[in-house]
């Protein structure tokens, strides 16, 4: 047994524990990159990629491409991110949108309603 595949094996026990599930084919693509991500592993990590490859052997047809980084990000990252505006308007949109999509606490909060009117303002003047 090869370092990259004991390494794996590891890995998919945590991430079995961490979901609570029997096996990997139970998981979802955003489930797996998110795990990847809070592990601190590289998309590359030959570990990672080994533990990839059984996960897409017990469940053909997901594939990890089909996730956007966005969603692997906790709320309060997102909420962050909207509320800088030192970042582009496209970043901070595209955390709105991810905050909305999941129903999140925050977008019942004062800033993020702000951010809905500034957001509804520059669409107006786009327009006209």
């Amino acid at each position: 047994m090869t370092d990259s595949e004991l390494r794996s094996n590891l890995l998919q026990k945590e991430l079995l524990h961490h979901y609570t599930v029997t096996s990997v084919a139970e998981l979802d693509a955003p489930q797996m990159e998110a795990f990847r991500a809070s592990a601190g592993l590289h998309p590359t990590d030959p570990a990672w990629l080994v533990l990839v490859d059984r996960w897409q052997a017990a469940a053909p047809g997901k594939k990890l491409e089909d996730v956007k980084e966005l969603q692997t990000w906790p709320d309060h990252t997102l909420f962050s991110l909207m509320n800088r505006e030192d970042l582009t308007w496209t970043v901070r949109q595209a955390a709105a949108v991810e905050l909305h999509r999941r129903k999140s606490k925050y977008t019942r909060t004062v800033e993020f309603y702000k951010f809905q009117r500034e957001e509804a303002e520059a669409l107006r003047k786009q327009t006209t």
